[in-house]
């Protein structure tokens, strides 16, 4: 646990010190997404050594485990192209998705170890996060801090497939944003075969039609914030879309399964309510703070329409564990609306953005590592340290 606190303060005081690194008087809208040089080293440095500790690790829950049997069962690029069409059945791979198991063949190939492919693999997830994101704010160490909370041990340490879905997301968001629909859904193609959780990324390309106002987000509010009743009730909302079951539009059979999993199982595991309060501070925020953020940063347009998109996860649709996974492609947008607040603030109220942001990422990062498989994270060793090797 001890280590876990001192990458904590380590970030807090890499925090402290982009803050300051801010130039004053650089408020002109030009000037806004520019970190200045300073920063960009700090960032580097804080998200290459959270990287460097992800590939490292030697845990990640029961997934963990699966995923290193998956690698090992799985074939090189030889035995890959020769028994494509039965690969489940040769090699064991429990049905993951083909690009997946693709990116295993190509790198055991290679003669990395299940251990250097996760290396890979993080560095990968953590970089790209900040080299397809780092243009919507200059202060980027807020965002990493809500990384650290929000993203970085589900989605470094844990989760292996859907990872890669979001980071492709954040690099299409730059043809939604110029209207690149072809682009666009040829990464979505390529992000769903890597996890069929990305379906939900096809009709996000129209949110490039969403004209956003402070009227339109308080009227999103006043539709959704009641509905909160019907998950408190455990009101089963998505049966309501049981006729779907009946179209012949599903390509396998596993999506149709996965679908009707969804529509008609039952509504329990919801979403923790103590993230369904912090959803809406920061709703409260953004309303309260819009037409400066907008004046500011027009490049905040993305980023707030990402949030939106979870306010009916954490409304209407809490109570489905399945949907509440979809959540990780749009709350690293909670950093970014942070960011925009903490650059408008000056003076004590710039300290206490600032405070608040890392008191509260810190209260949920060590939450996690408390909580999750009953504290078995508490505890890092690097794999080389216990002789893992990163190369066959």
């Amino acid at each position: 646990m001890l280590f876990w606190i001192a990458v904590l303060a380590a970030c807090t005081i890499c925090l402290a010190l982009d803050g300051l690194l801010v130039k004053k008087g650089d408020t002109g809208i030009e000037e806004f997404n520019k970190a200045t040089h300073d920063q960009r080293i700090i960032c580097l440095v804080v998200i290459g050594v959270l990287a460097v500790i992800a590939g490292l690790r030697n845990v990640g829950g029961t997934d963990f485990n699966i995923y290193r049997s998956i690698y090992n069962n799985a074939p090189t690029l030889g035995g890959f192209i020769r028994d494509f069409a039965d690969l489940d059945d040769r090699y064991r791979t429990f049905g993951v998705e083909r690009a997946y198991l693709f990116a295993n063949s190509f790198f055991k190939t290679l003669h990395f170890s299940y251990y250097g492919y996760i290396f890979i693999q993080a560095l990968f997830i953590v970089f790209t996060t900040y080299f397809a994101l780092r243009k919507y704010t200059r202060e980027f160490m807020i965002v990493v801090m809500v990384f650290l909370y929000k993203f970085y041990f589900y989605n470094v340490f844990i989760s292996l497939r859907q990872p890669i879905t979001i980071v492709i997301f954040f690099i299409m968001l730059k043809f939604m944003e110029n209207r690149k629909i072809v682009w666009y859904m040829l990464l979505g193609l390529l992000a769903f075969s890597f996890h069929t959780a990305a379906i939900v990324l096809f009709p996000l390309y129209f949110l490039n039609r969403l004209k956003l106002s402070r009227r339109l987000i308080i009227i999103l509010n006043i539709v959704f914030l009641p509905t909160l009743v019907l998950s408190a009730l455990n009101v089963p909302v998505l049966q309501v879309f049981e006729p779907i079951l009946n179209l012949e539009i599903f390509a396998t059979d596993e999506i149709f399964v996965k679908t009707e999993n969804l529509i008609m199982g039952e509504s329990l595991n919801a979403i923790n309510w103590l993230h369904t309060a912090e959803y809406y501070i920061i709703m409260i925020l953004l309303i309260f703070f819009y037409n400066s953020i907008r004046e500011a940063n027009p490049e905040s347009d993305t980023m707030i329409k990402l949030f939106l998109c979870l306010l009916p996860i954490f409304t209407l649709c809490r109570n489905y564990e399945i949907l509440t996974r979809i959540k990780d492609y749009f709350t690293i947008s909670y950093g970014f609306i942070i960011a925009y607040i903490a650059n408008m603030q000056k003076g004590k109220y710039r300290f206490i953005t600032y405070t608040l942001t890392a008191l509260w990422c810190a209260f949920g990062f060590l939450r996690f590592v408390t909580l999750f498989d009953g504290g078995a994270m508490k505890r890092y060793r690097p794999n080389i340290f216990l002789g893992r090797r990163l190369f066959e």
